[in-house]
Parts: structure tokens; sequence; C-alpha cells
């Protein structure tokens, strides 16, 4: 029964998981005010990476997160809620097929600089 030690690498492997997925839990709880979506992915990219490195508690880790970057991911996310919003505007709306091209652009791009402006956001912001 050397693999249900504490120490062993199943059990870290379990708390991970189970971290992980009260990070989740505590990203969606935050999330439903729209507007705190962008504070809520910062701190939760945040969270997972200093609760990785051993770094406190994840709950603890979160809610440091969301509250010093709360202000900054949130002009961050009107800006990309909005972009995005639009995005899913021209795709529904917009049937054109010379606009395809430029629409399939676009929504890379979109999708490029969202992951790259919050995964460098949280990593710089409180490192």
């Amino acid at each position: 029964m050397k693999f249900l030690s504490p120490d062993s690498g199943f059990m870290r492997g379990l708390s991970d998981a189970v971290d992980a997925i009260w990070i989740n839990i505590l990203m969606l709880i935050t999330s439903i005010p729209i507007i705190t979506i962008g504070a809520a992915l910062t701190a939760g990219h945040d969270a997972t990476r200093r609760t990785l490195s051993g770094e406190g508690t994840a709950t603890r880790n979160y809610f440091a997160a969301f509250r010093s970057n709360f202000a900054k991911s949130t002009g961050y996310w009107l800006i990309f809620g909005t972009t995005g919003a639009l995005c899913v505007y021209s795709w529904i709306v917009l049937q054109i097929t010379p606009l395809l091209i430029p629409k399939f652009a676009l929504t890379i791009v979109w999708l490029i600089g969202f992951e790259w402006v919050w995964a460098l956001q949280a990593r710089f912001e409180n490192s």
C-alpha cells in the first residue's frame, strides 16, 4: 500500500487534481458576473502556478491573485470581451463569402492574443 502514502506520486497527483478542480469551481463562481471573467481567468492561472510550485493553498492563492489583478484584468477583459463578441457576431450574422478568410484570420489572432495576454499578465503581475 505504498501508493496510498501521502508522499507517493499517486497521492501528489490526486492532490494536484483536486486543487485543479477546486480552482475551476472558484473560477466559475467568480465569473458569474460577466465583468469579472478576466480577473477570474488571471487568478486561476496564477493560483494554479503558485499551488503547483508549493506556495500556499489553492483558495488563498486564488483570492490573493483575484484581488491584486482585478482592475487590470477587468480592463483587458472589457477589450477582449467586446472584440470577441464582435467576432462571434461576424460569424453568425455576416454570411458574406469574401469575408471568410479575414474572419478566420481575425479569430485566430484574437484567440492567440487572448491566451497570451492572460498568461503574461498572471506570470509577471504577481512574480
